[in-house]
């Protein structure tokens, strides 16, 4: 008997494990095997009750009962089969199973008959395979059952020759009785099994725990045994350590150094201070901040130092941050030395700011190159302002010459005998006329004089580009030609015209330089509005009335690393080198409250659009 029971109990492990539950899983795994146990047993139990059910049903007719049988036998099978099912719902269909089969006992069979040892067990299985809800859903609808089967057998709906209780009294006694045992049992039941996954999932938690804390335990021993192991090899290699990073201070030709922030003293310089600074360590170490800096580096960091602090800790505010500044330090000598210094902050256990620590680097002799290349660049700009200039002033000397012929042509033509007097008027006029020109000449040739002081004056943007074009039409040689678009009606600027033809001269001359054989040069000018939504090279212009000069060639063309430099003061490219530079070009339209612009492609051309601001 034994055997059997230990094969039995193998075969619904084995179940069970195929089905992918494991005595681990608790409540889960036992529930669904005690459903297995039930299902197989219901389905052994109906095969064996088949065999007389079928015998009688021939002698009594009782068909019913028979086909009861098979149909708990089908439904058996068909559950143990269907594994994709949930839990759930096959427990619930077996416990509804057990419910069905007494409530057909009890009406073929009468209530005296085992039918309401079915009902009871329905009610006892919800409990034990479903739960407390269950069970007492359950014992509810065994209940209800019972009053519905006494209520239609005394109101005659059912055969008098079926067994019942002689009385009301007795049958409402027994009935809830029935129902309190079963309330008894079935809840007993759920709890029962509750209690015990809860014991069950109490053992696990502290076989659990007890495993974490075991394997706790031989880590924090195994780390302990490394730590011992190794402590030796430790020290050794931060020595080791502490001798190369102090090797690297004592050798690098930066200042490293920290402040503590409370006391604003040194806490630390390196040696290489003596090298930048001519203080010995001990000396820079003595010395405040004050007396570190110059007076206006001082107060600059005082500044940066206070900024700092307080949006420290702001939201957005990277903690880990470093600042760089320049700044004047004081050496030995009396002199001041310039600095690179990086900072940033050193951090208490609290993550508040405690200390600076602090890099400087000496660039004095960077700091006095980057002054020669600006004076280089100052004198750059001078040597291509001048050579505009003289460009300029070659082009008013040929209109003077021009004029000059024209005077004296007309003073031989009233020398001569032979010209009749009415005609001595016109060549008056001429020399008149030629005379007010030359004056005009003179006046751009002071104006070139003035050597970049700005004298604006009121003039009609037609006017200006015109006289630029006249200037610089000599420039332009065959078989380059140039064509202009210049209509009327264009707004009036204020500007100082002798910079600004400057300026159309240089573009010209470069647009000129950019074509090898034949090509054309176009010059075009334009009203324009611009709003708060445009912008030019990346800039904002002020919204208003603009007159835009467009200045465009079919030459050669710049790449894209070309044109980004093309407004670098040093930059040079073979079309320049005879007039302002483009980086004096850009200079001298800024300051006119203008705008500049430069498309460019190999091979495409290249356009030049200025934007100047209307006067009107």
């Amino acid at each position: 008997m034994v055997g059997i029971r230990k094969k039995l109990s193998g075969l619904l492990a084995e179940e069970c494990a195929r089905r992918g539950l494991l005595p681990e899983q608790g409540l889960i795994y036992w529930r669904e095997r005690i459903l297995l146990a039930v299902l197989g047993t219901a389905v052994l139990l109906s095969a064996l009750a088949a065999v007389p059910a079928f015998f009688l049903a021939l002698e009594e007719k009782l068909w019913k009962l028979l086909i009861l049988d098979c149909s708990a036998f089908l439904l058996g099978v068909s559950l143990l089969l269907l594994k994709r099912l949930s839990y759930n719902i096959r427990a619930s269909i077996v416990v509804m199973g057990f419910y069905g089969l007494g409530v057909s006992i009890i009406f073929n069979a009468g209530i005296m008959s085992g039918g309401p040892v079915w009902l009871f067990t329905f009610g006892a299985m919800s409990g034990l395979l479903i739960g407390l809800r269950a069970a007492l859903m359950a014992v509810l609808l065994n209940a209800v059952t019972l009053a519905a089967l006494g209520s239609l057998y005394y109101s005659g709906h059912l055969e008098a020759s079926i067994p019942y209780y002689l009385s009301g009294i007795r049958a409402v006694t027994a009935g809830a009785n029935f129902v309190v045992l079963n309330l008894i049992v079935a809840s007993a039941a759920a709890v029962m099994v509750r209690g015990i996954e809860f014991a069950a999932d109490k053992e696990r938690d502290i076989s659990r725990s007890l495993s974490e804390e075991k394997d706790l335990l031989l880590e924090v021993r195994k780390s302990l045994e490394q730590e011992v192991a190794s402590r030796s090899e430790a020290e050794s290699l931060a020595r080791e350590s502490e001798l190369k990073y102090r090797l690297i201070a004592d050798n690098i030709s930066d200042i490293i150094w920290t402040i503590d922030l409370t006391t604003m003293r040194y806490e630390y310089m390196s040696p290489s201070v003596f090298r930048v600074r001519g203080f010995s360590q001990k000396e820079a170490m003595e010395m405040s901040m004050e007396e570190t800096l110059s007076p206006s580096s001082f107060q600059e960091v005082k500044g940066y130092l206070a900024s700092e602090l307080a949006r420290d800790g702001s939201p957005g505010v990277d903690p880990a941050r470093s600042l760089t500044i320049e700044v004047e330090q004081t050496r030995k000598d009396g002199s001041f030395g310039w600095v690179e210094v990086t900072v940033t902050f050193m951090r208490d256990e609290n993550g508040r700011p405690s200390k600076i620590l602090g890099v400087s680097r000496d660039i004095t002799e960077r700091r006095r190159i980057e002054g020669e290349k600006r004076e280089l660049e100052r004198r750059l700009h001078e040597a291509r302002k001048t050579d505009a200039i003289a460009t300029l002033a070659g082009g008013v000397a040929h209109q003077f010459n021009n004029a000059l012929s024209v005077v004296s042509l007309s003073i031989e033509a009233i020398e001569s005998p032979s010209l009749a007097p009415e005609k001595r008027p016109r060549y008056l006029n001429n020399i008149k006329s030629m005379k007010d020109r030359m004056v005009g000449l003179t006046a751009q040739l002071l104006g070139y004089a003035r050597g970049g002081k700005y004298q604006p004056k009121k003039i009609a943007a037609g006017e200006l580009v015109s006289t630029a074009i006249e200037l610089t039409g000599d420039m332009v040689k065959a078989p380059v030609t140039m064509e202009k678009d210049i209509p009327d009606g264009l707004h009036n600027l204020n500007v100082d015209v002798t910079q600004l033809q400057m300026v159309l001269s240089a573009l010209i001359a470069n647009a000129s330089e950019a074509i090898e054989g034949e090509g054309k040069i176009t010059v075009r000018c334009r009203n324009i509005e611009l709003s708060e939504k445009d912008s030019i090279l990346d800039v904002r212009p002020e919204p208003g009335r603009y007159v835009c000069v467009m200045i465009q060639d079919d030459g050669s063309g710049m790449d894209t690393e070309t044109l980004s430099r093309v407004f670098e003061p040093f930059f040079s490219t073979k079309f320049q080198g005879r007039g302002l530079g483009m980086a004096a070009v850009y200079g001298i339209v800024r300051n006119h409250g203008g705008h500049i612009e430069v498309e460019s492609a190999p091979d495409l051309g290249t356009t030049v659009r200025i934007y100047l601001k209307s006067a009107d």
